[in-house]
């Protein structure tokens, strides 16, 4: 979790506005929000862990779907009750092996599901607030927000994928039984 307040202090000190004089506290929370959608986002895009979270879903007898986490970005992946993996299908699925997704609803037959997707943190308005983001991403929210608000979109970019970069390099030793060579592609 990370705290607003640091983040705006932080910023100020950036933009050269430790008074409050050119920008308000607003616009550098905004610039934040809009920091971390696209951080997030660009995570989720790359299969990036720390972009992750899990949940567990349970669908009642009478009903085929139940709604999404409000935070949900993407599928990883999804097992049922019985810790077998679930597969996407494009049609209502009729075995607990299957499920689908369409917008916001997940569907399966009853049952309790485990889902692992890429998650987008929740809007922050005050400096009271903290975002749902690892401390490893902070150093990376503050230079995209601080890009966005001088409308430098190259450079917030920029940012996005080092930051991408920097994490996805953490990832490899979260592979079971493969070398380098298997992820990276290379020859022995």
């Amino acid at each position: 979790m990370l705290a607003v307040s640091d983040l705006v202090t932080s910023l100020r000190y950036a933009l050269g506005d430790m008074q409050g004089v050119s920008l308000s506290d607003f616009e550098l929370i905004e610039g934040l929000n809009n920091a971390v959608r696209l951080l997030f986002s660009r995570m989720g895009q790359r299969f990036i862990f720390a972009a992750r979270k899990r949940q567990v879903l349970t669908i009642s007898k009478n009903s085929e779907t139940t709604p999404l986490p409000s935070n949900f970005n993407g599928i990883y992946k999804v097992w049922n009750a019985d810790k077998a993996l679930s597969e996407p299908v494009t049609f209502i699925p009729e075995s607990s092996c299957k499920y689908r997704i369409t917008g916001v609803n997940f569907y399966a037959p009853a049952g309790t599901y485990g889902i692992e997707y890429y998650y987008l943190p929740t809007k922050v308005y005050n400096l009271d607030d903290y975002i749902d983001a690892p401390e490893s991403v902070e150093p990376y929210i503050a230079k995209i927000a601080e890009a966005l608000i001088k409308k430098d979109t190259e450079l917030a970019a920029q940012e996005i994928e080092l930051c991408c970069d920097a994490l996805a390099g953490a990832n490899t030793t979260h592979y079971p039984y493969i070398g380098p060579v298997e992820i990276l592609g290379g020859r022995v």
